[in-house]
């Protein structure tokens, strides 16, 4: 367990956010899990996804790894883990006054090959201004707010985690040539992933489509999609569902029906979105309506 037995029961040292989670230890004089252990940190569906860390020192500096490799954070500084191998622990000691926030992504997530930010040493990223400081400020914001995070809101907020991130990883410097392509297919991805994200609600959004949009090629499309392990439309079905959940458990959309929600947001066929969102939550949309719609009514109520 992340977290001492002393920590106060409405203080939270872990926060799901849909497509991240975030570890907040109240000790950094202790070592955080391995990656290999990271899969049971997010939502269902990660299964055996490989998982990697971001790393903020907060309240005092923090040293990472050990011997050589060993990588030290002065407060407000941030690191990726993004090991070899999966087997390899993340070890993190400070301060008793030193808290080390911890984000876990799916590599999947995040549209940066591996080859190029792996390191048996984790990897210290500017934090200093850019994306790396509006980061770091979002990170310590959710600490200190963890406990009044209501779940319909978490979705979007982890989602902001990875848009962040993303932004910081396609920024890193020392990746020559070949690095200022990768960054350059990073930024259409970026871009194309905004288009879409904005046409959701289009039952006709298609690759072929976005391809037109952008005057590339539908080769392309699919090409600067398998960056992050995703295809297409993948993609879009994942975020169509992500927001009819968040639409599910909002208490401004109770009295909508689930078909209704499911239209909206481009859905046409009800089987296909009951067994999408049946294999993406566990439960159907109406029963997973039913079981969590009331805890986040209550959480917004109190």
């Amino acid at each position: 367990m992340c977290g001492t037995t002393q920590d106060p029961p409405h203080q939270p040292t872990e926060l799901d956010l849909g497509p991240v989670r975030l570890l907040m230890p109240r000790s950094a004089g202790l070592s955080a899990r391995s990656a290999r252990d990271g899969a049971s940190w997010g939502r269902a569906g990660w299964g055996t996804a490989e998982v990697w860390q971001v790393v903020l020192a907060s309240g005092g500096p923090l040293t990472l790894g050990g011997g050589h490799d060993a990588v030290r954070l002065a407060p407000g500084a941030l690191a990726l883990w993004a090991p070899p191998d999966a087997a390899t622990p993340l070890t993190v000691r400070g301060a008793p006054s030193a808290q080390a926030l911890v984000v876990c992504l799916p590599r999947r997530a995040l549209p940066v090959p591996a080859r190029v930010v792996r390191s048996p040493a984790a990897r210290p990223l500017e934090s200093a201004g850019g994306a790396g400081a509006l980061l770091a400020g979002l990170l310590m914001g959710l600490a200190a707010q963890a406990a009044e995070v209501e779940e319909w809101q978490a979705t979007w907020l982890g989602s902001a985690v990875v848009d962040l991130t993303v932004a910081l990883l396609s920024g890193v410097a020392d990746l020559g040539d070949r690095g200022r392509s990768i960054s350059r297919q990073a930024a259409l991805l970026d871009e194309i992933k905004t288009y879409i994200d904005v046409r959701l609600t289009d039952p006709d959004l298609d690759p072929a489509g976005i391809a037109r949009a952008h005057h590339i090629s539908l080769r392309y499309v699919h090409q600067i999609f398998q960056q992050d392990k995703r295809t297409v439309r993948g993609y879009i079905r994942e975020r169509r569902l992500e927001h009819c959940r968040t639409d599910l458990l909002s208490p401004g959309r109770a009295a909508e029906s689930v078909g209704r929600i499911m239209a909206r947001w481009g859905f046409r066929d009800a089987a296909v979105f009951a067994r999408a969102f049946k294999r993406a939550y566990g439960l159907p949309p109406a029963e997973y309506r039913r079981r969590l719609a009331p805890m986040a009514y209550g959480a917004r109520d109190s």
